[in-house]
């Protein structure tokens, strides 16, 4: 069942992301051509503020969801009841407090934006736009994680995808017609309302025996130990936000807000990409959650390993792609004046290779609670980030932060690796960091072994970025397979797949 429902999940998320991502890619071609590329500066400053205001909910997502995954096996739906109206509780406390902030904090703007060129009352409402649509998301899209954590993630991705088409199709009508910035931003407004109370009605009326209207306050947080997690986690929730939100304001702060634009490209087809493939991914995070809880340590250490050898592959794949198609692409799509250099792509895509990497690792940690077992590392990765970035911008730009970015991420992989070990895998830790650093040494052997072969005989021109595509498929790909073709993790995996495909086999022949 968790095979089937992974699968389904996968299915529909794969095909919904693709149709958003291109339409996605239409609209920005559309903005850059008829509006200032300051503005999708401001775009990414102001995401960078408010993922600092998110701190605010002390990431209370992931204290929820790891008690919600032993009541859902359990149906134990009184739990779920009130485990749902402790989080609805907290999500509208948490959006009151950045509603204030976010109003307090507007006299500000004017010392972190160094080079502004729109009147500052326009910025304004561009900044209040923006916030309002992310107060949707504490106000409204709570209910979310019921479909997550049940594995029914399928459903809030056909929603999502539906509304996303629509607005991205009236997006572009604007931009054509109107070339209204504004309008353009009230479009994502209506539409982040729209969906989550789509889904919000959707879940009701799925799980009517789950009520979040009950009488909550910060009893019922002590009561469930919610107040010690919080106390563990909040240093740790400071660090990512640092680590994942300063980007655009440190850039903004020393190179100017059009650089910010210029990243905002990159961010974009990045967050499509990653979400694409988050999207198919992430619903093994439910079936992680219930393996981990109703399986024997043996057989999980099993399933372990086999995911983190999936996980090399698909961090050697991704990042490798990225270093040799990243600016063809950028130049194809929007023209060469919109090019960041090759240092940052370098650097960009070896974070990448880190994040990949690890991302089962992530998914496992997200299934415990103690969150001060890497709470330290988190913290640490957050000082290297600040004073690397600071010291480093003005040395090499934008690359410079991407460097720093590298450095603060590898602190957060040790932390996870930590946790998950403590907390759940039975073998000696240095054992899977020596791994890793035989992979590294793989990985790089990849990565200039495909960028050499890609600059040789791929041309400039449509012909040759199909030539890059699959110099990126074939070269770390093939590699990989014979490397790891006589492991015990290669086997397994080759089980895992073959599963799959007798449950697609069986669903074609019941249709």
């Amino acid at each position: 069942m968790r095979v089937k429902n992974f699968l389904r999940n996968s299915i529909y998320a794969a095909v919904s992301y693709s149709f958003i991502a291109v339409i996605s890619l239409l609209v920005r071609r559309c903005f850059v051509k008829f509006l200032s590329i300051d503005l999708l500066g401001y775009e990414g400053l102001f995401g960078n503020i408010f993922a600092i205001f998110s701190l605010a909910d002390l990431g209370m997502e992931s204290f929820i969801t790891y008690r919600l995954y032993p009541a859902f096996s359990n149906k134990d739906y009184e739990s779920i009841t009130r485990l749902m109206s402790v989080y609805k509780w907290i999500y509208k406390v948490v959006g009151s407090f950045i509603s204030i902030i976010g109003i307090l904090i507007i006299p500000f703007l004017k010392y972190i934006i160094s080079d502004n060129r729109f009147p500052w009352n326009y910025v304004y409402l561009v900044y209040m736009f923006q916030l309002v649509t992310m107060l949707c998301t504490y106000f409204l899209a709570y209910k979310r994680i019921i479909f997550i954590v049940d594995q029914r993630e399928s459903e809030i991705i056909k929603i999502d995808c539906s509304c996303s088409i629509v607005m991205n199709i009236t997006r572009i009508m604007i931009l054509i017609v109107f070339r209204n910035y504004i309008a353009y931003l009230a479009t994502n407004v209506i539409s982040n309302i729209c969906t989550n109370a789509i889904i919000s009605k959707k879940i009701t009326q799925s799980y009517p025996q789950i009520k979040t209207n009950q009488k909550v306050g910060l009893k019922d947080i002590q009561s469930l130990g919610i107040d010690k997690d919080i106390r563990n986690g909040f240093l740790s929730r400071i660090a990512s936000t640092i680590y994942g939100g300063t980007d655009s304001i440190i850039i903004s702060a020393f190179l100017g807000i059009e650089k910010v634009g210029l990243l905002n490209n990159y961010i974009l087809v990045y967050s499509y990409t990653g979400t694409f493939i988050t999207k198919i991914i992430h619903p093994f995070q439910a079936a992680i959650g219930n393996y981990v809880y109703s399986t024997e340590s043996v057989e999980g250490m099993k399933m372990f390993r086999m995911f983190d050898v999936v996980s090399f592959f698909m961090g050697s794949f991704f990042s490798i792609s990225y270093a040799v198609l990243f600016n063809p692409f950028i130049t194809g799509w929007l023209g060469k004046k919109f090019l960041l250099d090759e240092g940052f792509v370098i650097m960009f895509s070896i974070n990448q290779f880190i994040t990949w990497n690890h991302y089962f690792v992530f998914l496992y940690r997200s299934c415990f609670g103690k969150y001060e077992l890497d709470r330290n590392y988190y913290v640490c990765s957050a000082i290297i980030k600040v004073l690397m970035s600071v010291w480093l911008v003005k040395l090499f730009g934008v690359a410079g932060v991407l460097s720093a970015t590298v450095m603060a991420n590898i602190m957060i992989w040790i932390g996870r690796v930590r946790a998950v070990y403590t907390e759940y895998i039975e073998e000696d830790i240095s054992k899977y960091f020596f791994r890793q650093l035989k992979r590294c040494v793989l990985y790089g052997a990849e990565l200039y072994i495909t960028w050499i072969v890609a600059e040789l005989y791929c041309k400039n021109d449509l012909w040759g970025f199909i030539q890059r595509i699959g110099c990126c498929v074939v070269i770390p790909n093939v590699i990989n397979i014979l490397m790891f073709s006589r492991t015990t993790e290669m086997k397994y995996i080759q089980t895992y797949i073959a599963e799959i495909w007798n449950i697609a086999k069986l669903n074609r022949a019941k249709n």
